[in-house]
Parts: C-alpha cells; sequence; structure tokens
C-alpha cells in the first residue's frame, strides 16, 4: 500500500503517517527529512538532482506512507504511485495553535528539530496557513485534477483507518 498525506502545517499529517506507518508495518518517508539534512545544527536543502533519485528511489518500494506540502514538479511522480491519496482538513486555528505549541516546545529543547526555532518562525506559519487555506488546498485539488486522481478527505485517524480497510477489503 502506498500513502500520500497532504494537509496544512499543523494538521497533523505527520502524526498520522507514523501511526500508520507504524500500525501498517510499512515505510515512512518524511519529505522533509528526506529533502532537508542537518548541517550545523542548521537545515540545509539537499540539491535537486539529489532530491529527485531519494524521491524515485522511495517511490518505486512496494508499500510507503508520506507526507508533506510541496509544489515541485517531482511530487507529480509521488502523486501516481499512491493508492490513496487523502487530504486531512483540520480548521486553521487548530492547525495554528499546534504550529505554535510545537515551535514553542522546540525553542525550549523540549522536542528535537534541525530546523532553526524561534518567535518569527510562530509569526510565518500563521501567515503560512492563511495562504494555505487560500490558495493551496484549491491548488493542489487542481494538480490531482490534472493527474486524474481522486483523493479522499479525511478529519481523523478513524477516517483513514476506514478507508485503508475499506480498501483491504476490495
Amino acid at each position: 500500500m502506498k500513502i500520500y498525506i497532504f494537509g496544512g502545517p499543523g494538521s497533523g499529517k505527520t502524526t498520522l503517517a507514523k501511526k500508520f506507518s507504524e500500525e501498517l508495518n510499512i515505510p515512512l518517508f518524511e519529505l522533509d527529512k528526506l529533502l532537508w539534512k542537518a548541517v550545523d545544527n542548521k537545515s540545509k536543502k539537499i540539491k535537486e538532482e539529489k532530491r529527485l533519485e531519494i524521491i524515485k528511489k522511495f517511490i518505486n518500494k512496494d508499500d510507503w506512507i508520506t507526507e508533506g506540502v510541496y509544489r515541485q514538479s517531482w511530487l507529480d511522480l509521488v502523486l501516481k504511485k499512491a493508492n490513496i491519496v487523502a487530504i486531512l482538513i483540520v480548521p486553521k486555528h487548530i492547525r495554528n495553535w499546534r504550529t505554535t505549541w510545537r515551535t514553542i516546545k522546540r525553542m525550549l529543547k523540549i522536542e528535537k528539530s534541525f530546523h532553526e526555532s524561534n518567535l518569527k518562525l510562530i509569526f510565518e506559519f500563521i501567515k503560512f496557513n492563511d495562504e494555505f487555506e487560500k490558495e493551496r488546498y484549491q491548488e493542489f485539488e487542481t494538480r490531482l485534477n490534472r493527474l486524474n486522481i481522486k483523493p479522499v478527505f479525511i478529519k481523523n485517524y478513524q477516517d483513514l483507518k476506514n478507508i485503508i480497510n475499506k480498501q483491504g477489503q476490495e
């Protein structure tokens, strides 16, 4: 089974992906971790050619789960290989709270991250979530239409679990 989860920052994409990776015993490929590397305790982008190589390697595995909000052309390769493309719908105020709390935990070193966390980042997430709400969902749906992919809309873990179980019965 190959699953791609899309949703705004703080929607729970990574948490959901980790949970299903463990439950289904399939590899998790966090796109952020595949496309960024830690250098001297800071995040640095992996070069585009290397990114494409990494993407092609993981999408050709038998099973995987991944998540992200990327716009690059290589995302089409991921989407075409996925059996399930799930769009995680979580209200903006909840996403803003989660990204704020996550950033604070990272600033206090309660949670690890190779991305720099500071107060400015909290405001950047809020701004990004606004833009996401206004543009990214529609942009993603347009992309899926172009690829002739019908997504499933989910609100939580149970919604995705029901879809996975239903697919397993077919």
